[in-house]
């Protein structure tokens, strides 16, 4: 399970596909007289009518009023211009859906460990570093692919399970697990991952794109972590 390729793109998908399809049926319901290059208007109305302007986090509807301004001087296939344009706005409004996150988060949800750390215990052409901070700041140990112990971490942070019933209440004693990895290029928000961990705790927490997500953390892990920060504690 990884944030895989097909996810960035499937969002795009889901509204060409029922736009191309409505395009059809306007085109085939519509009466429509001989006009040179309207299958070029056609896709010209289309793809001007949802362009928008941001200003100042306004969203101005400017190519809804360009696509109006050539409507009415249109001289032909008025009607069935006037449908596409509709068509367009409907694109304007759905634009305002969070389509891409919506779908992100439905096949890979952010409370799954697999979704962030997918490289294999076999895998020879991915690496990784793990280095572990203490609450000052100081990197106080470091891991990566070639340790034992180190893959080890890693395998054993996959495994985590969801603890969303714990929510994220700063203490300034946490310790930062930063997590850097090799993916795909698709995947960049992956390279770098930041973990909060407490040594006495049974769960930590990810920090990604703002939000927090709790983890269980399991007896191996625990035995991994604990005695380098109980250590350094003391």
């Amino acid at each position: 399970m990884a944030y895989y390729y097909w996810s960035l793109v499937m969002p795009s998908l889901i509204v060409a596909v029922p736009v191309i399809l409505l395009v059809l049926l306007i085109w085939k319901r519509t009466d429509r007289q001989d006009e040179s290059g309207l299958v070029w208007k056609t896709a010209g109305y289309l793809l001007l009518t949802p362009f928008r302007f941001i200003l100042n986090g306004l969203h101005l509807p400017v190519g809804v009023l360009l696509a109006w301004l050539f409507y009415r001087n249109a001289k032909q296939n008025k009607t069935y211009k006037r449908r596409v344009i509709f068509l367009g706005i409907v694109v304007y409004l759905i634009g305002f859906v969070p389509l891409h996150s919506m779908v992100q988060d439905w096949f890979y949800p952010r409370d799954q460990m697999n979704t962030y750390l997918t490289i294999d215990r076999e895998e020879s052409k991915q690496g990784f570093s793990i280095l572990l901070h203490n609450p000052e700041g100081t990197i106080y140990w470091s891991y990566h692919e070639h340790d034992e112990e180190g893959r080890q971490l890693y395998e054993e942070m996959k495994q985590s399970t969801p603890a969303n019933e714990y929510s994220y209440l700063p203490e300034g004693n946490e310790w930062r697990l930063l997590l850097y990895q090799d993916t795909e290029n698709y995947r960049e928000p992956f390279r770098r991952l930041e973990f909060l961990v407490h040594a006495d705790n049974e769960v930590f927490w990810l920090t990604f794109q703002g939000q927090h997500y709790s983890f269980h953390a399991s007896n191996k892990l625990k035995q991994l972590l604990q005695p380098r920060m109980e250590a350094q504690s003391n």
